[in-house]
This record gives structure tokens, C-alpha cells and sequence, in this order.
């Protein structure tokens, strides 16, 4: 949604916050997953990754000293297990001259996030990311039906506060 994205980069720019998280399912990833896809979402991944980039290259630009945290999402995490199911020894492939960075087909390395300063935050499901060292922020593996249950299923076993995203609603 490029008016969110535009409307996310003017908070940022105005607010010039000390941490920007993103709560992962940034990309859809729609061909790696499991479900039967729609020719519309056939060829989609490679613009989908040239705009994202773009559009976190403007928070970065609106928010230069802000540290920006992206937690893998399972959107994010079909890449991975494609991989791992389909071309198992793809999985874990890294360029020959940074063979202790990330793997060269991971969403970290395709979109460039080293590039923009981007911290990026898994595996899915148990990555997770803590602000003050006192605000669990997490993707989520809970989804519920019904306004509130999600939110409801995650504070019934949490010992903090929590963020989380995976719901694509608001919940309290």
C-alpha cells in the first residue's frame, strides 16, 4: 500500500524515532508458498523486492540514526521452506566472498538490507526482538477469529508487554 508506506516515511521523517520495527510480512511471497496461486501473482516477486527496498530506502533516508529492525515474518519465512523442501542444498548456499553472511537466497541478501542498514531478525517463528529490554516485539505464529482473540491468545502466556504483527488487524 503505497500511501501507508508514504504516510510511514513522514512519521519517521517528522518524528525521527531512536527504533523503527517492522513486524515482518513485508513481502508477500505468494509463489513460495503452499496455496494454488493466481496467474496476477505469477512474476511478481522481483518488482515486489525493487519497490520494498525503494520504499525502506526512504525510511532510512527520513531517518537517518534510527535503528531499523525487520523481523522475518511467515510470509517471509515460504522463501526459506520453499527452498529447504524443493532445492534443500539452495537453502544454505553463500557467496564465495562472504561465506559468513546471510544465505544467498534469503530475503536479508535479495533485498539488499545490509545496503540500508537494516537489521534482519529470524528465523520464524522464534525470532524476536526486545525494546528497552523490557517490550517483547515478535511476528507471531496466533492467528484467532474474532476482534481481540489473537491478542487474547498471546497475552494469556506472556510475562512482558508484546507486539506483534501476523494478524494484518488491530487487536488490543
Amino acid at each position: 500500500d503505497r500511501r501507508a508506506w508514504d504516510l510511514a516515511v513522514q512519521v519517521a521523517q517528522r518524528m525521527q524515532p531512536d527504533e523503527i520495527v517492522m513486524l515482518g510480512d513485508m513481502l508477500d511471497l505468494a509463489p513460495f508458498g503452499t496455496y494454488t496461486t493466481t496467474p496476477d501473482l505469477h512474476w511478481t516477486t522481483q518488482p515486489t523486492l525493487a519497490e520494498l527496498h525503494w520504499w525502506i530506502g526512504q525510511l532510512r533516508l527520513a531517518a537517518p540514526a534510527a535503528r531499523i529492525t525487520w523481523i522475518e515474518g511467515n510470509h517471509e519465512y515460504r522463501l526459506r521452506r520453499s527452498l529447504a523442501d524443493q532445492v534443500s542444498e539452495a537453502s544454505d548456499l553463500r557467496p564465495v566472498d562472504d561465506p559468513g553472511g546471510p544465505e544467498a537466497l534469503s530475503v536479508e541478501r535479495l533485498m539488499a538490507l545490509g545496503d540500508l542498514d537494516v537489521d534482519y531478525v529470524g528465523p520464524y517463528p522464534a525470532g524476536e526482538y526486545w525494546l528497552w529490554d523490557s517490550v517483547r516485539v515478535i511476528h507471531g505464529d496466533i492467528a484467532r477469529k474474532g476482534s481481540g482473540a489473537s491478542a487474547s491468545a498471546i497475552i494469556r502466556d506472556a510475562s512482558t508487554s508484546t507486539v506483534f504483527g501476523h494478524v494484518h488487524r488491530l487487536e488490543f
